[in-house]
């Protein structure tokens, strides 16, 4: 989690240096971020392993609030996770396929 992270907050500050302005677009950013199917497929597989860990992390929330008997609670949270997840998931493949061609 941590190199996904450090590696996002490198990439939004200081990656792709063809693209003009000190204040850059993330628009034109993410459509050329996400041209390459092996960009798409990296953000992609990190993004499943976050989703994994805060599907666990969500589930067992309620057990640190003493709550853990509640198992539609657990349910909710991992939902919740997923549906984050699945978002995440289809935005670089809707902007390869519908907008970077």
């Amino acid at each position: 989690i941590l190199v996904a992270l450090i590696a996002h907050v490198w990439t939004m500050k200081f990656g792709e240096p063809s693209i003009p302005g000190p204040e850059r677009d993330i628009y034109t950013y993410c459509v050329h971020m996400f041209s390459s199917w092996i960009t798409i497929g990296i953000y992609e597989v990190v993004l499943i392993l976050l989703g994994i860990h805060l599907f666990h992390g969500l589930g067992t929330l309620y057990e640190s609030f003493g709550i853990a008997h509640r198992t539609w609670l657990r349910r909710i949270g991992q939902a919740f996770a997923m549906l984050l997840l699945a978002g995440y998931l289809i935005l670089p493949i809707g902007i390869k396929l519908f907008i970077a061609g």
